[in-house]
């Protein structure tokens, strides 16, 4: 959810540039999109061995989805 694949040339010119990236990004990917990935970006998670355990159990069964589909989205833990 927090990753886009750009070639060389854009990565370069949308680092250069952040406030066009951000403008591309909402109409990429949409306004709602941003408002989510800026709430978990503020929100503080404490975990425990456990915890961490029962995250990477649920990104390998995401994994293992996104590999059996290509139009698969993935969801995140929190």
């Amino acid at each position: 959810m927090n990753a886009v694949c750009l070639c060389h040339y854009c990565h370069l010119t949308f680092t250069a540039n952040p406030l066009d990236f951000t403008a591309w990004l909402v109409e990429y990917k949409g306004q709602g999109h941003l408002d989510i990935l800026r709430e978990k970006w503020q929100c503080l998670m404490k975990t425990n061995k456990l915890l961490r355990a029962e995250i990477a159990k649920h990104y390998r069964e995401e994994h293992k989805k996104m590999t059996a589909s290509e139009s698969y989205e993935p969801v995140s833990y929190n």
